[in-house]
């Protein structure tokens, strides 16, 4: 090494980059081959080596020799586990390079009587501990070891943090040994309060709900440990430290540092797409949420949503989630959307759930939602001419069902790995109300006929499935590469369904490449592949492929199709906020791809 040092020093004018480069890996070589330089030597008075390799695992190679001291610690840990209690150093010999250590394994102890000395009974009873393992018959040393972990474990979780248990009455008899069991269980321990320091604005009650801690509660120490990972899960606020616990006498307070971090945002879309209706015209359609947490520090969230998305078409969204309600880990939810059709039908949607929280923004949901449509304009004409119901009606819908939501994100923006699982089942009962401009009319070529009997052919109360399911896969393909898969699916499984029962699909938020909300179906299914590129956190370029299944189904008109759509995006974060454009193609019906009918979109969030 020292010659090709000095064979480079010498044409250090002419080279200088080639000396750098040479330095560099000189210094790693050098570096690599003396990282673990400090050895242990493990020898053994009653067994061989060989056979203590076979007995326990170790390491010889360290880079100092604490590492090496720290080593010998944990080979005394493993023999005492198995049942070596004589095992013993008989001599220890350090110099610069090495550590030689002398010992001596014992006998393995063997346990003629283990007494349960002062263990209760009732806490015996509670661990499912046999009486039998205190009986006089022989029990193994791992026995006792997971007899003890077993007792503490449910001491500290059980408000006696401090709980210790010892061996008590030893008596040696050759390789075997009698001894009972003393505990000291110390103080009882419960909380007294949680106390937040930082810019969190969030309240005491919402704190004791999610993390299942109030005062007077008994001290658990499962909890404690898990206490960093929840807070980690809560989307408004962030830790500047880890939590701490702070015990006086016989009381504990919790510390946490928590700061507020954005995690409401404004959610804008705007699409430009050629005009159907009219040739040679672009057709503006718009988008817009509103979605706040913890606004009044309780933990609760608001999300208002604005549709603009046809031409004569409004849609508006609410809901709300307040959280842990009596700090027990239950939440309500609210819901209202209405929906108004062009002239055709008015929809009302009002919903009401109870949810049981998880971890995070994962949970469990029980709902009853009834659905309301109305017609706002009929056909008369064709209703006399025909002499049958039009495909939409006036009608009622009452579910009841379940939701849940799991989702394992890293980053909720724009994650990089881990998954998001929602599903929802609901079962309801349909009622189809009776139009008066339908049941008045009167046919002067028949003036017999009552149009109120149209109706008779109807079920008064049809019953119907919906179910729903949503699950998102992020893959980290590089640092710099990921890629999504996502299937959504819905359905409507009934016997007869109108037109205003069927759901509408298409456009940036579900099926991009089409027209929003153009496609009317009972039944589909949406799978998404979109590959990104980062460049920032918030910032990407992306390609993605959407590929559907659905089905129409009304009565007398059944038909399935599997359009497609395609085309790329960009995202790109700025101080005002996170904007988006992307460009997308679709095809269906056996059609190819339109360039001319290509649509365009341009999006924008901001955190606050």
């Amino acid at each position: 090494y020292l010659s090709l040092l000095r064979g480079v020093l010498l044409l250090n004018s002419q080279f200088t980059m080639l000396r750098t480069l040479l330095l560099s890996v000189f210094v790693f070589c050098f570096s690599l081959a003396h990282a673990q330089h400090f050895q242990l030597k493990i020898s053994c008075s009653d067994i061989d080596t060989s056979a203590l390799h076979k007995l326990i695992d170790y390491k010889t190679s360290f880079s100092d020799s604490s590492a090496a001291k720290q080593q010998v610690n944990i080979i005394f840990s493993q023999l005492w586990q198995r049942g070596y209690l004589l095992a013993q150093v008989n001599s220890i010999k350090k110099d610069s390079t090495q550590l030689d250590v002398n010992l001596s394994t014992g006998k393995q102890v063997e346990w003629a009587k283990l007494s349960k000395g002062n263990v209760p009974d009732d806490l015996l009873n509670r661990l499912n501990i046999k009486p039998q393992q205190f009986s006089g018959e022989r029990v193994s040393y791992p026995e006792v070891f997971s007899i003890e972990e077993k007792m503490l474990d449910y001491l500290e979780n059980n408000g006696f943090p401090f709980a210790s248990l010892k061996l008590d009455s030893v008596k040696w008899n050759q390789n075997t040994l009698n001894a009972s069991l003393m505990l000291e269980k110390g103080k009882l321990i419960t909380i007294d309060s949680i106390k937040v320091n930082g810019s969190a604005k969030i309240s005491r009650a919402y704190l004791y709900g999610y993390l299942g801690i109030s005062p007077g509660d008994l001290y658990r120490e499962n909890l404690i440990r898990k206490m960093n990972v929840q807070l980690s899960e809560i989307p408004f606020v962030e830790q500047e430290s880890q939590p701490r616990v702070i015990f006086n006498n016989d009381k504990a307070s919790i510390i946490l540092n928590l700061d507020s971090k954005n995690a409401s945002k404004f959610d804008l879309v705007i699409g430009v797409l050629p005009n159907n209706r009219v040739s040679g015209k672009v057709l503006v359609t718009g988008n817009g949420s509103l979605d706040m947490w913890n606004s009044f520090g309780r933990g609760e969230r608001v999300k208002l949503t604005l549709d603009k998305l046809q031409p004569r078409s409004t849609e508006f969204k609410s809901a709300i989630e307040y959280p842990y309600l009596f700090q027990q880990p239950f939440g309500v939810n609210l819901a209202f959307e209405i929906f108004k059709n062009d002239t055709f039908y008015l929809d009302v949607k009002k919903e009401i759930g109870i949810q049981y929280l998880f971890s995070g923004r994962n949970y469990l949901k029980g709902f009853v939602r009834n659905t309301s449509s109305s017609l706002l304009s009929v056909d008369t004409f064709e209703i006399k001419q025909s002499h049958t119901l039009p495909s939409q009606l006036d009608l009622s819908v009452t579910y009841y069902g379940l939701e849940t939501v799991f989702e394992n994100l890293d980053y909720h923006l724009s994650p990089r790995r881990g998954w998001y699982l929602f599903a929802s089942g609901a079962v309801g009962s349909r009622k189809v109300i009776r139009n008066p401009v339908i049941t008045q009319l009167k046919d002067t070529n028949k003036p017999g006929f009552n149009f109120t009997t149209l109706y008779d052919s109807l079920p008064k109360n049809s019953v119907r499935y919906e179910l729903q399911g949503r699950i998102e896969k992020y893959s980290s393909i590089s640092r710099t590469q990921v890629l999504k898969l996502s299937l959504q699916s819905k359905g409507l499984i009934a016997p007869d369904i109108f037109q205003n029962e069927l759901y509408r699909i298409g456009g940036t938020r579900l099926l991009r490449g089409f027209d929003e909300q153009s496609i009317y179906a009972s039944w589909y299914n949406v799978f998404t592949a979109e590959y990104r590129y980062l460049i920032q956190r918030n910032s990407y370029l992306f390609l993605f492929y959407d590929i559907a299944y659905y089905e129409h189904q009304l009565k007398n008109n059944f038909y399935t199709d599997t359009p497609m759509g395609a085309g790329a995006g960009l995202t790109f974060q700025t101080k005002a906020g996170i904007f988006g454009l992307s460009y997308a193609l679709g095809k269906e019906r056996g059609n190819s791809f339109q360039f001319r009918s290509a649509k365009i979109h341009f999006g924008y969030v901001n955190e606050f």
